[in-house]
C-alpha cells in the first residue's frame, strides 16, 4: 500500500458482509439488535441470545468480531463488537474489503467523522423515515491515510472508548453510593427532624420583567428555577443587568411602598 493519501469512495474499500445463519439451526449464540446498540457509543454492552423463542426469522446475518455494525435507520448506532455473533436485516455488518484498510475501527472513525455526516445530509432521502441504503453508503468518499496512520487512529478510538467506559462504571457507582447515603441519611425513621426553616435561610426569587429591555443581556448570573434539574450549575444561561437587580429586589417590599412589576 503506498505510503500517500488518497481520495477511495467506501464501497471500494469497505464491504457489507453478506454472511447468513439459520438461527433455528445454529448453536446459541449472542444476537445483537437495535435497541442493544446505544447512540454514539461503540462499545456492546447488551445483546440477546438466538435461542430465544421471540427472535424474528429476519435475524440471520453473521458478523465476526472487529466489524462494524451501522443502524440503517439511525447511523448514530454505530457498534464495533468483539465477538462473534448474529444480527438483523437493518444493520450493516461492515469489514475492510481488499487490504486498503488495515483496521477496523478506523472504519468506525470515519463513520464518526464531520464529513460523514455532511455525505448524509446531502445523500439521504425521505422526510420521515429516512433510510440508509448501500449505494448512499458505497458513494461516501473520503481520503485514506496510510496503514500506520490508520492503526494510530484505530488505536486513538479504542482508548477513547475504554476511558469513557471506565468514567461511566465510576459514575454509576457514585450513583449509587449517593442513593444509599440519601437513604441512611434523610429519610427520617429513628432520626429527630426539623422544619428546613430551623436550619436555613429559605426564600422566593424573582423574574424581572421579560419585556423590559433594560432588565436583560447584562452582567449579573441568573437563574430560572428549571436549572435545579442540572443538579450542579457551573453557569447561567442567562443575565440581567443592574438595573434589574436594583428595582426588583428578592425580598418582599414593605406594604405600601412602590415598586416596579417584576415578575415576567
Amino acid at each position: 500500500m503506498s505510503g500517500l493519501e488518497r481520495t477511495m469512495r467506501f464501497g471500494d474499500v469497505v464491504a457489507n458482509r453478506h454472511e447468513f445463519v439459520d438461527c433455528r439451526d445454529t448453536r446459541r449464540e449472542r444476537l445483537v439488535a437495535g435497541q442493544h446498540l446505544d447512540e454514539n457509543v461503540l462499545r456492546v454492552d447488551r445483546y440477546g441470545h438466538t435461542d430465544d423463542d421471540s427472535v424474528p426469522p429476519t435475524f440471520g446475518r453473521r458478523f465476526r468480531a472487529g466489524d462494524v455494525l451501522l443502524h440503517s435507520r439511525n447511523v448514530k448506532k454505530l457498534a464495533v463488537p468483539r465477538f462473534d455473533g448474529v444480527t438483523g436485516e437493518k444493520l450493516f455488518v461492515l469489514h475492510p474489503a481488499n487490504g486498503e484498510i488495515v483496521d477496523g475501527d478506523f472504519i468506525a472513525g470515519l463513520l464518526l467523522s464531520d464529513s460523514f455526516r455532511r455525505h448524509l445530509a446531502t445523500s439521504v432521502r425521505g422526510s420521515v423515515n429516512k433510510f440508509l441504503n448501500w449505494k448512499q453508503l458505497a458513494a461516501f468518499e473520503f481520503t485514506l491515510p496510510n496503514a500506520d496512520r490508520q492503526r494510530k487512529i484505530g488505536v486513538a478510538l479504542r482508548g477513547s472508548e475504554a476511558a469513557l467506559q471506565s468514567w461511566s462504571t465510576a459514575i454509576h457507582e457514585l450513583d449509587t453510593l449517593r442513593a444509599v447515603l440519601r437513604r441512611r441519611h434523610f429519610r427520617g425513621g429513628d432520626h429527630e427532624t426539623f422544619p428546613i426553616g430551623n436550619v436555613a435561610t429559605v426564600r422566593n426569587g424573582t423574574t424581572p420583567h421579560r419585556k423590559e429591555a433594560g432588565y436583560w443581556d447584562g452582567t449579573v448570573p441568573w437563574l430560572p428555577t428549571g436549572k435545579v434539574h442540572e443538579s450542579r450549575i457551573r453557569e447561567a444561561d442567562e443575565h440581567i443587568t443592574e438595573t434589574a437587580l436594583k428595582e426588583c429586589p428578592r425580598e418582599p417590599r414593605p406594604r405600601g411602598q412602590a415598586a416596579r412589576r417584576c415578575r415576567g
